[in-house]
């Protein structure tokens, strides 16, 4: 069954650093979710790389108080009188100092596989319009404040931009703890923020959080109430216009030579369409042609699931033109190549070898689809042949 795409939630570095290890609760119930198909999660680039730096920074800092306790100990052990040869089993100084520290390129592949462990996609360096970034950070457009900071936070909220731009069917939920996106206390966004959603026509089909917790809660509201989805109307003639080239297609793959009458292993005849019987005169007749008039092409719609898909059915007059063969005893029925009127066929070429001649003959029939579009995209995602009704020759 067609249905939303799962809401997506975007991650600030902030929300990462409240947990750098990724095991806590919170963590545990977003992966829980992502398994579940409930939710997907995008952490952009430009975090990845900062908690990297962060990753390397607290090593170092770990490093250190490692050193420093060493240290300590050894200088307690001796004051101790515990003796040299415990001395031994503790790493020197000089040794710990020795050990290859964790580098940049090692920390952001650590914590990027991490992520694609969990199930999250990495997002790549947004291509924001670097004029106006400038111009945001001179007038202290958020997430730039009143130092010029800011550039990182600025890519992160680009990150999020594309991807709720990307498609608006997909509710997007930013989720930051960060006061540079939001007003202080709430998840209410800064005005300037809010009037760059508005003018990207993305101000209903995004959320925001400012913990994981939050964040989940705010995509399961977005599915349970899809108020936010906007509106949309196709045409008759916009839906006769993109049901047109697919239901030549598909006709065609189907219908082209393809015999008007099958048998079953059980010796039962089946027809191509239905109502029509080839004169029994005329053997192994294939479609070879049809043409079509798109006037006559009717459709009923109606909205489902969601209003993210229309469904429905859609109905075409063919014109069929098929070939078989007949005996050469019966030429004396054809006049000059033209329709004798004793048999709805014509000749096509007397030139077959042995006792049979190639003749063409042709019908009308009314071609059952049923079909499946996405009014927002304008695309045909589904049609399907369910049946083809041969017409009163009148």
């Amino acid at each position: 069954m067609p249905r939303l795409p799962r809401p997506l939630l975007v991650i600030d570095t902030n929300i990462v650093d409240a947990d750098p290890n990724l095991v806590g609760a919170a963590w545990t119930a977003l992966t829980a979710a992502i398994a579940a198909g409930e939710v997907e999660v995008l952490v952009p680039e430009v975090v990845v790389r900062e908690v990297a730096r962060h990753i390397r920074r607290d090593s170092k800092g770990a490093r250190n108080e490692v050193i420093k306790a060493v240290k300590a100990i050894q200088a307690n052990m001796i004051k101790a009188r515990l003796g040299v040869a415990a001395l031994h089993k503790l790493p020197s100084a000089t040794e710990l100092r020795a050990m290859p520290a964790i580098g940049v390129d090692e920390a952001q592949s650590q914590f990027r596989d991490r992520l694609i462990g969990l199930g999250c996609e990495i997002g790549r360096i947004p291509t924001p319009n670097h004029d106006l970034l400038v111009d945001w950070s001179l007038i202290q457009h958020h997430p730039f404040d009143t130092t010029d900071k800011g550039y990182r936070d600025a890519l992160i909220w680009w990150t999020f931009y594309e991807a709720a731009r990307k498609d608006t069917l997909r509710f997007a939920v930013l989720v930051s703890n960060d006061n540079d996106f939001f007003q202080r206390g709430s998840c209410e966004l800064h005005e300037e923020l809010g009037r760059h959603l508005e003018h990207g026509g993305m101000s209903t089909s995004v959320g925001f959080a400012r913990s994981i917790p939050d964040a989940l809660a705010v995509a399961q509201r977005a599915i349970a109430d899809t108020s936010w989805l906007p509106q949309t109307e196709l045409s008759t003639a916009r839906v006769r216009e993109l049901l047109t080239e697919p239901i030549l297609d598909l006709f065609g793959q189907q219908v082209l030579e393809a015999p008007l009458v099958t048998r079953t292993p059980d010796g039962a005849e089946v027809f191509l369409a239905e109502g029509y019987e080839v004169p029994q005169e005329v053997d192994g007749a294939t479609v070879v042609e049809f043409s079509y008039d798109r006037a006559t092409l009717i459709q009923s719609v109606r909205e489902g699931y969601e209003g993210v898909v229309w469904v429905g059915t859609a109905r075409a007059v063919m014109d069929l033109e098929y070939e078989g063969f007949v005996s050469k005893s019966l030429l004396y029925i054809f006049e000059d190549d033209e329709d004798s009127g004793s048999l709805p066929i014509w000749l096509v070429d007397s030139d077959v070898s042995g006792d049979r001649v190639r003749v063409r003959g042709g019908f009308s029939v009314e071609a059952v689809f049923r079909f499946a579009i996405d009014p927002y995209h304008e695309t045909v995602n589904g049609l399907d042949l369910e049946r083809i009704q041969a017409r009163d020759p009148d």
